[in-house]
């Protein structure tokens, strides 16, 4: 086909002879819609008063090689043949149900021009009228095809596609897979070749396995996950969401901006050594702005998944409609460093992957809000498409696909991997004004940036730098601001104030009196404030471990409401009392608590009981313990009243591994046997050879020590203003961590007669740990689980952790006591 400048080739399936609609003999199928599609199809019918179709789908890309015209239309035809996601129509009217229709064959319309010498507008003027206009036209989705193709060509060697399709029926990895097959048939053809493609799966497969589908399990990892939702959708700030007047959706806008090549390096190797995904970098850094932005640290915001984890054969080459947007629920803890709060972020969009394929509706229903009221208002989206074929020499290829995403949110922040990370703000104008779109996506760029560059100290530093607070304004179906806390319907004025305590410190609202502490976000660090404020309005002082005990509102009141209850204080802490095997003995951090091995403990029940050994001095009683030997002696006698006799179980890591190591010495020198002692990603540093001090004459020795007293008095003189503020908690585990760090510096390890069982991560492989562990033991075992050093005991990976500590002690080693030494 030859194209002279200027000219306009259009044809319709129409001139293929095809009818208005497809007959009775024309279906194929008739098949429901998804729950997915049926939101989009809602969406989409509730837009049509606007003129602007959140589904409407114009994907772009530039086609660059030789393009043979009937090869690349016959190479068309073949992709309407394979996929009947292309040959499908909507209908709902007349039905009880929306359905797809799927006809037996269908053509596409092309609309073809070549502009590579033509007068009066640029290239690139006149593909940004065409766009318009075709944007204008819409797309009937009764009508099959839901989709209009066009080419123009720029120069000899290259043409733009545009490819107008709906989102009901395609998203963007649809579209990559067929533009791929559509590159691979016409390279064939036009070498005279049959195409050699897979077998296409068709979408009613996975459309089946929805509907097999039990919505139970879903449903309750949703409730939990959306626990206290209804603070967190309000974010960022509101006004008068719900209202019949909200502004209505329009156009929507976009914003593009782009890292520095040395930026999109520093992000891509942070996030290999974190073994996080730059998607994590990007929902963490986006939670930093909404939280920064809203004052509040409970935020709530959407995320787009492929939907293609579903165990259907052939799902990541099928086409169709996966994709789904879900509610991530991240609370920004200020005292969290951002490290651990990206690794936080991680362990939930992993967590998000068993139920990607929840409807929106169902979601909407758990979370609890009323139906005018979203989830979330504000979008991520990391595009991950499968990677554009490269052909041979002279083959066609695609590149720069873009143009697959639409959304109905106020502000969609997208991210495009490169190495110049690129970033586009899409916003409804009516939503959110235009004067405060620049700033917010010059915000998040800078936060990205900035969490990689300050990883190891607290959020808040990247929150403090942000630009002014931005609004944005809800559709007409979003959040209102200033939902009011809803106390639990209860008579008892104690319960009450607990609920108010505990949803102030956690910054949540409507906690109920059975819900738990940790479910509900808190850590170790909360906990210590919660219980800082049990004290100040009760006057009842209770140990932190008291939380494994009694982790609801109504367990603790309670405790506090018997009379004359007095918690005792016990280094010893039953995590999981319960099992008929031996106990496992869990030695704390040094930071002195032992709320890091809760997950631990919940995944080796039931069989297997777990205590836990926190420090002496956090309830402020007495001094913390200066010596790792003594602590070793004193946790040891607290072990005996629960195990009098061996053969004993022990774990520890950081800090824990000196006193587990000791007090497994002490077992030994009394007789015991200890069968297990598990190392966890830890060595002693101690045995590390250091280097020789320089040679100083008595004057240079005299002024050095001089300096380095003056610079530990500098230090302490600048931590006095902040201890100061210190509550009564945050001192006892100041002095805790303290006296931990001192006492650890001070021990020294000696040779250990029995064997040790080192558990390694992946991410955190140190050879010396290797190295110190086999010149300390006179056995040692390694064996290496997913995670690294910072969330080895934290879920996802402490499920393998826990498998492998169970696999160990279901095969136990001979252990050494004194007598059989002799």
């Amino acid at each position: 086909m030859s194209l002279i400048a200027g000219a306009n080739i259009s044809r319709t399936p129409s001139d293929e002879g095809r009818n208005a609609g497809p007959s009775r003999a024309d279906i194929q199928t008739i098949q429901p819609l998804t729950s997915m599609q049926t939101s989009l199809l809602l969406a989409t019918l509730r837009a049509k008063r606007t003129g602007s179709d959140p589904g409407f789908l114009q994907l772009r890309c530039t086609l660059r090689g030789e393009l043979d015209d009937q090869a690349f239309e016959r190479a068309w035809h073949l992709a309407f043949e394979r996929h009947a996601a292309l040959r499908t129509s909507v209908h709902w009217q007349s039905t009880d149900r929306p359905v797809q229709v799927v006809s037996r064959r269908v053509l596409p319309s092309w609309h073809v021009q070549d502009w590579q010498d033509a007068p009066g507008q640029s290239f690139d003027e006149r593909l940004a009228a065409f766009l318009d206009r075709d944007r204008s036209l819409g797309l009937d989705l009764t009508r099959s095809p839901v989709m209009r193709l066009a080419r123009f060509r720029r120069t000899a060697d290259e043409w733009v596609l545009i490819w107008s399709c709906h989102h009901v029926l395609i998203d963007g990895w649809s579209g990559a897979i067929v533009l791929n097959e559509v590159m691979l048939a016409h390279d064939a053809l036009r070498q005279g070749l049959d195409p050699q493609l897979r077998t296409a799966r068709p979408f009613a497969d996975y459309v089946n396995w929805l509907q097999r589908q039990d919505d139970t399990e879903a449903g309750t990892f949703w409730h939990s996950t959306l626990a206290g939702v209804a603070a967190a959708a309000t974010l960022p700030q509101c006004s008068g969401g719900g209202r019949d007047d909200a502004p209505q959706p329009a156009a929507p806008r976009t914003l593009s901006t782009a890292l520095s090549a040395e930026d999109t390096r520093a992000l891509e190797a942070f996030a290999r050594g974190e073994h996080i995904t730059l998607g994590t970098l990007a929902h963490g850094a986006w939670a930093v702005v909404l939280a920064g932005g809203s004052g509040c640290a409970d935020v709530c915001f959407g995320t787009t998944v492929s939907g293609r984890t579903a165990p259907v054969p052939g799902i990541e080459e099928m086409v169709g409609t996966f994709i789904n947007a879900l509610p991530v629920h991240a609370v920004v803890e200020p005292d969290m460093t951002a490290r651990h709060f990206l690794n936080a972020v991680q362990r939930q969009l992993v967590g998000l992957r068993r139920f990607e394929h929840t409807s929106p509706a169902r979601i909407q229903e758990w979370s609890g809000l009323p139906g005018h009221r979203r989830v979330f208002e504000t979008l991520v989206v990391v595009e991950n498409f499968p990677r554009a074929r490269q052909g041979g020499a002279g083959a066609l290829r695609v590149e720069d696909l873009q143009g697959g995403i639409t959304t109905s949110a106020a502000a969609a922040l997208v991210v495009v991997p490169g190495d110049s990370m690129r970033l586009h703000l899409m916003y409804d104008p009516a939503r959110l004004d235009a004067a405060a779109a620049q700033p917010l996506l010059a915000d998040f760029a800078g936060t990205l940036v900035r969490l990689v560059r300050h990883a190891d100290v607290p959020v808040h530093v990247s929150m403090s730098q942000r630009e002014a607070a931005v609004t944005i304004a809800p559709g007409a179906s979003a959040m209102a601001s200033g939902v009011a806390a809803q106390l639990p319907v209860t008579g008892d004025p104690l319960e009450s104030q607990l609920v108010q305590i505990l949803e102030s410190v956690l910054a949540v609202n409507s906690v109920g009196l059975d819900d738990d502490f940790f479910a509900l976000g808190g850590n170790s660090l909360n906990a210590a404030r919660f219980f800082d404020r049990i004290e100040r309005v009760f006057g009842r002082r209770l140990p932190l471990a008291t939380l494994f005990e009694a982790s609801t509102v109504r367990a603790l009141a309670e405790r506090l409401r018997n009379d004359g209850y007095a918690a005792r204080w016990s280094s010893l802490v039953a995590m999981q009392p319960d099992g008929h095997l031996p106990p496992l003995f869990c030695v704390h951090s040094y930071e002195g608590n032992i709320l890091i091995y809760r997950d631990l403990a919940r995944h080796l029940a039931p069989e297997h009981p777990v205590y836990g050994l926190q420090s002496v001095g956090m309830n402020g009683a007495r001094r913390p313990l200066a010596r790792v030997e003594d602590m070793a002696a004193h946790y040891l006698a607290e072990v005996r009243s629960v195990q009098p006799r061996g053969p004993y179980r022990l774990a520890g890591i950081c800090f824990g591994i000196s006193v587990s190591f000791e007090m497994a010495h002490q077992l030994i020198a009394q007789g015991e046997e200890v069968e297990r002692l598990f190392i966890l990603d830890s060595g002693f540093m101690q045995q590390l050879p250091m280097p020789a001090a320089p040679q100083r004459n008595a004057a240079q020795l005299f002024a050095w020590r001089v300096r380095a007293h003056s610079r530990a008095l500098w230090l302490r003189a600048g931590e006095i203003p902040e201890r100061m503020r210190e509550t009564a908690h945050e001192r006892n585990l100041r002095r805790v961590r303290e006296g931990n760090i001192s006492a650890w510096m001070r021990y020294r390890p000696r040779w250990y007669p029995a064997t040790v069982t080192l558990i390694r991560s992946q991410g955190y492989q140190q050879d010396w740990h290797v190295t110190t562990w086999s010149e300390l033991a006179s056995r040692l075992e390694t064996y290496v689980v997913p995670g690294d050093h910072s969330n080895l005991i934290y879920e996802p990976h402490v499920e393998h952790l826990a498998a492998r500590m169970r696999a160990c002690m279901q095969s136990p080693v001979a252990g050494v006591s004194a007598g059989s030494q002799a």
